[in-house]
């Protein structure tokens, strides 16, 4: 196992090294002057355009550039914005309310989702799982501003459940916008789950431990679920990391201030250190939610080993 997640932490190095380099070039290639605007309406100083010109390394070629941000990053640096603000300071500001949107999304995916999919799997052709699969092919035929919209305007403005907008991203005014966002996935989880438990239903060893006369829910609640969680942890799993890097959409719907609307505005304003400097964090977290989803896999199933 040590030594799977040595080999793991290099792999992680690697793909750090490549997104982040990808993202860089990406920012450096966009068209247009990085200074423009940032005085306003007046033109900027050359004072001040030299010494940002200098404090960016602007005129240094792209591989010169990329070597100065990994130089700060490898002392905790993500880099400061034009107008003097540091950039992990910003990502600390707006990512716990991200955090908690993903949260209350996965749970609602986790809980509904995985629900019905199992309810679907053990009752599979029966009226049970065709609505679900009716319905979920309905929500992901919906774009998510429309699934948004809907719900805020009936939800929240018409039967006054939820509030419609959550402009301090407290956990009650949350728990609209996780629902709207986590609706897509908790559609693919339903499915994933219906296959994943119809298909071990049908397995030798659910055959053998029901002619042994075990109770059905021991089968399906032990012997089927656990053999059918490996493909449910990881889209799970893999939902989660993408859903900690920000709904954009989806906070722009709401008012949310968390780092999906950060990442917007920073496109917006051309603010290439903190596109680069959150797309690196968010980077890091998918990294890490990988790796323990893959660990995951040996306490769920015992016959995997990592050598």
């Amino acid at each position: 196992m040590g030594r799977y997640v040595l080999r793991r932490l290099l792999q992680m190095a690697f793909v750090l090294l490549g997104a982040t380099f990808l993202v860089f070039a990406m920012v450096y290639a966009l068209p247009g002057d990085p200074l423009a605007g940032k005085c306003g309406e007046r033109p900027c100083s050359a004072e001040y355009v030299r010494a940002e010109t200098e404090r960016l390394h602007l005129d240094d070629p792209l591989p010169v550039q990329y070597g100065h941000y990994l130089k700060g990053l490898a002392q905790g640096d993500f880099g400061t914005t034009a107008s003097g603000d540091d950039v992990l300071d910003e990502i600390k500001r707006t990512y716990p309310v991200t955090l908690r949107l993903g949260t209350i999304a996965i749970i609602f995916v986790a809980i509904v989702g995985v629900g019905a999919g199992i309810i679907a799997g053990v009752r599979r052709n029966g009226l049970f799982d065709r609505v679900s699969l009716a319905g979920t092919l309905f929500v992901i035929s919906l774009p998510i501003f429309v699934i948004g919209t809907t719900m805020q305007y009936f939800l929240g403005i018409k039967m006054g459940l939820f509030p419609v907008t959550a402009t301090n991203g407290s956990w009650g005014q949350l728990i609209m916008p996780g629902m709207a966002v986590g609706s897509l996935s908790l559609a693919y989880a339903t499915r994933i789950t219906r296959t994943s438990v119809a298909e071990n239903l049908r397995a030798d060893f659910v055959r053998t431990a029901r002619a042994k006369g075990m109770p059905e829910h021991r089968v399906v609640g032990i012997h089927t679920m656990r053999n059918s969680m490996i493909p449910i942890i990881t889209f799970l799993g893999t939902e989660f990391g993408s859903l900690l890097g920000g709904a954009i959409v989806t906070e722009g719907i709401f008012n949310i201030p968390g780092v999906g609307g950060l990442v917007f505005r920073a496109i917006a304003l051309r603010e290439g250190a903190l596109v680069v400097g959150v797309a690196t964090f968010l980077i890091l977290i998918f990294l890490v939610v990988s790796l323990i989803i893959d660990l995951m896999y040996a306490v769920l199933d015992p016959r995997i080993r990592y050598e």
